[in-house]
């Protein structure tokens, strides 16, 4: 026999949807970046004799911490030292963030139209 589903609590609903939008509103706070850290070697701009210019078995300079970002209309790329690179994780990690509760509110706002619509403020 199959279980049928429960209509879910909108009580439970609104309260998860308050929480999110205070999380969310605490992260808007804080710096945010659409982007990604790469991490890469570079040649020098030195003598020919150096290790990185060698044909075979090249040895690069680096690791190097880079931030990419795509802008609306082109790609941007800085070099990252150690404290700007600590707080372009962070950033970034913020953005993730933000995507996954605007992702969950947009669940619980379909759910609510699905099961609760006479529940909705702004019927018309």
């Amino acid at each position: 026999m199959e279980k049928k589903k429960r209509k879910p609590s909108f009580k439970r609903l609104r309260k998860k949807r308050d929480k999110l939008l205070g999380e969310i509103s605490g992260l808007l706070k804080k710096d945010f970046i659409r982007g990604s850290i790469r991490v890469q070697g570079n040649r020098c701009g030195g003598s020919k004799n150096c290790k990185c210019k060698r044909k075979v078995n090249p040895v690069l300079h680096g690791p190097y911490s880079y931030l990419s970002f795509r802008g609306t209309k082109s790609n941007h790329s800085i070099l990252l030292g150690k404290a700007k690179k600590d707080h372009a994780e962070k950033a970034i990690n913020n953005h993730k963030r933000i995507t996954e509760v605007l992702i969950e509110l947009s669940e619980i706002d379909f759910t609510i139209l699905r099961y609760h619509n006479d529940k909705l403020k702004d019927k018309k």
